[in-house]
């Protein structure tokens, strides 16, 4: 076993004898994690149909209801625009034949090409989330709490299943007449913030970048399928891409407090652990 990968171990376990035992386990060091859902893709805005029937229906029977306006309202609050005729009428239509809910219509604008194409920042996202499933602007403390995991590569699903169960929301269902529904959440890095945070990190502290979100996607999979937090940091700390940064120890030691401990060094222990690798052979 190389030098590193003692220290590494050895830190990780020196961590957990220290009180990051809540840390770990919501990381997924040395704990299983959740299940977790096959991912979909959503619906586009204007999804495709079988017959020109069901527009006709959804037409001859939703022309003036709740349902038309509230699929109205998520194409001006989420995609800030008129609906296109076609696709208001396949929405009203699932909507009123029970296929889907308020939320998974929700879910499935957020998740269309035409909103992601926006490349709306976190806190713009938030109130988007805010304005569509509660009729509002976010509070401070909300708007901070939710951008707080998108900062980290959440989706507006994660926010917005965080509203399902709120007086707010089904309220403003019941005002139109639809069932509230449910959003799946189909990313392993929407099923744990902390799980998430920890991988988040690793890029960012480890590899100096913003992680792609294939990559930590593949991780946050990973972890919730039992893969042990300390594998996942050894993937980075000896990966070809960090050790081309030839980091000195103090960084390294500086690195690992960063990513397992989720905080800088304080100096006896960077000395303690410096210590260690230079005269470690």
């Amino acid at each position: 076993m190389s030098k590193m990968t003692r220290i590494l171990a050895c830190f990780v376990a020196f961590c957990l004898m220290l009180g990051g035992v809540s840390m770990a386990e919501t990381c997924g060091i040395g704990e299983a994690a959740v299940h977790n859902p096959a991912a979909t893709q959503q619906a586009a805005v204007s999804p495709a149909v079988n017959a020109d029937a069901l527009s006709k229906a959804a037409t001859d029977t939703a022309a003036n209801s709740g349902t038309r306006d509230f699929v109205i309202r998520m194409y001006s609050v989420v995609l800030g625009r008129n609906p296109d005729e076609h696709g208001l009428n396949t929405w009203v239509s699932q909507l009123e034949s029970g296929q889907i809910g308020a939320a998974d219509l929700v879910s499935r604008f957020f998740n269309s090409q035409e909103y992601l194409g926006k490349h709306k920042s976190s806190e713009e996202v938030v109130t988007d989330c805010y304005r569509a499933m509660l009729g509002r602007n976010p509070d401070p403390s909300g708007l901070e709490h939710w951008k707080q995991m998108l900062d980290v590569g959440m989706t507006s699903d994660k926010v917005c299943s965080g509203f399902l169960n709120s007086i707010e929301f089904n309220s403003l269902a019941s005002s139109y007449g639809i069932r509230p529904g449910t959003i799946q959440l189909r990313y392993a890095r929407d099923l744990n913030y902390e799980r998430t945070a920890f991988v988040y990190r690793l890029y960012q502290d480890c590899l100096k970048r913003t992680p792609d979100l294939t990559g930590l996607e593949n991780w946050c999979r990973l972890l919730s399928t039992g893969y042990e937090g300390t594998s996942i940091a050894r993937g980075f700390v000896f990966s070809d891409e960090y050790k081309n940064r030839l980091p000195s120890n103090e960084e390294f030691v500086d690195m690992l407090y960063k990513t397992i401990m989720g905080r800088s060094a304080d100096a006896a222990g960077r000395n303690n652990w410096v210590n260690q690798l230079n005269f470690t052979s």
